[in-house]
């Protein structure tokens, strides 16, 4: 397992660093689209996990100033969680016009509506939730990004779950992937 996950960090890492700085250069420039998914496994339930999973869409109507939205979608033994939100993104694009870095640290704010669904005690939650969001994506190609990110989400009804049971408030570590259409 560990040779496996150090091949898969050098190819990587070998992809970031030979894509042309040229191709890089233009990918959070406004009128860029951006579309991609990530994903979480919530170890922190009292069904042992549950699967979290997040659609994301944007345009750069600044540069590097991302607006769109966002699906998520949880489920686990206890309950399914629906959401829908609307977010923005601030990029940071690091180097000169000479070197540009593959890395693409942001930082970010969404405002949604997210459903609760608990199959354990035939309950059911929903509110508004504003989060927070930061990351950096690592570029593999000129269009194609890792994008790793820390969320924390603060909802008005219960539409998280723990293992305290229905819970306000989330904190989640996701991994997923970005395309740039230019």
């Amino acid at each position: 397992m560990k040779t496996a996950t150090r091949s898969l960090l050098l190819a990587l890492a070998t992809l970031a660093i030979a894509t042309p700085t040229s191709v890089l250069a233009e990918r959070t420039d406004q009128g860029t689209v951006e579309i991609g998914g990530n994903f979480f496994y919530d170890t922190d339930t009292p069904a042992g996990g549950s699967l979290d999973l997040g659609l994301v869409g944007g345009y750069y109507v600044l540069d590097e100033v991302l607006v769109g939205g966002e699906f998520r979608f949880s489920d686990d033994d206890y309950g399914s969680v629906f959401g829908l939100s609307l977010l923005m993104e601030r990029s940071f694009e690091l180097g000169d016009a000479d070197t540009v870095s593959p890395f693409i640290p942001y930082i970010g704010g969404s405002i949604g509506y997210f459903d609760a669904d608990y199959k354990v005690d035939d309950g059911s939650s929903a509110g508004l939730v504003f989060g927070i969001r930061g990351g950096a994506k690592l570029m593999l190609t000129g269009s194609i990004a890792i994008d790793f990110s820390v969320h924390a989400d603060f909802a008005t009804g219960d539409v998280f779950y723990d293992d305290d049971g229905p819970s306000k408030n989330d904190i989640t570590f996701r991994i997923g992937l970005r395309t740039f259409l230019f």
